[in-house]
């Protein structure tokens, strides 16, 4: 949060997920001091190097660039784990989708170096020419594939401009949080049978929740089903009344 400057891949992330640790993981500096086993086959000279010698095993290897396209491969460990913070709203493409829209209509600017290497503030009308490739383990923008140069490098928007279009936890995001905690707890109480219609709990949880709508609920509700786990509040139908 020192940072007055955040980059394009740090930006996403804090628009899909709003979590401080989750953007922090995306920094260059960061990424530096982090090291992973890599499985790693090479050749070793042996016998006064008159020899190589095919080798493998493990070896220590920093964490590489963070790039646009790694987001969605981490989003999906992260949901496949059920380790996903609370705070998530969206997936990186449509956070990538919501802050490229905000760019091009100059709700929010981009600093970057042009092909002179000066320091400009880049046109919201550019954003509806250039695209996003991944090019040596980096984010490139350019207008296409084949385009040799980039017209600008070492993109940066201004921290405080991302946190005032998305807030940290807005209501709306707050209240399926909560939603999700509320299912859960009653999940466990009863994981084999549900009480009520599904209906019912919709209805209750609008009136208990303020701004929740219904695709909400929803997806609290799935999400609660996993978590507790109670895979019977999942089947259709009302309820089996006892006799």
């Amino acid at each position: 949060m020192v940072e007055s400057r955040w980059t394009f891949v740090e930006a996403v992330a804090w628009i899909a997920w709003r979590d401080l640790l989750l953007v922090m993981e995306q920094r260059s500096e960061y990424r530096r001091l982090c090291t992973r086993w890599v499985f790693r086959e090479w050749t070793e000279p042996v016998q006064g190097e008159r020899k190589m010698t095919q080798c493998e095993g493990w070896v220590l290897e920093p964490w590489p660039p963070s790039t646009t396209l790694r987001l969605r491969c981490l989003d999906n460990f992260l949901r496949r784990e059920r380790q996903l913070p609370a705070s998530a709203c969206l997936t990186p493409r449509e956070a990538e989708t919501t802050l490229w829209q905000a760019l091009s209509e100059s709700r929010l600017k981009a600093e970057g170096f042009d092909k002179s290497g000066a320091v400009v503030e880049i046109a919201a009308r550019e954003w509806t020419h250039l695209k996003l490739f991944e090019e040596s383990n980096h984010d490139a923008f350019k207008y296409d594939a084949l385009d040799n140069e980039q017209p600008y490098t070492k993109l940066r928007l201004k921290r405080q401009d991302v946190l005032d279009i998305w807030p940290r936890e807005g209501g709306v995001a707050k209240s399926e949080h909560d939603c999700r905690r509320w299912l859960v707890a009653i999940m466990r109480e009863s994981p084999d049978e549900r009480p009520k219609p599904k209906r019912q709990f919709q209805t209750e949880a609008q009136r208990k929740f303020r701004n929740l709508s219904e695709r909400q609920f929803l997806r609290a509700w799935d999400t609660a089903v996993e978590e507790a786990p109670a895979t019977n509040w999942s089947k259709r139908g009302r309820p089996k009344t006892k006799i």
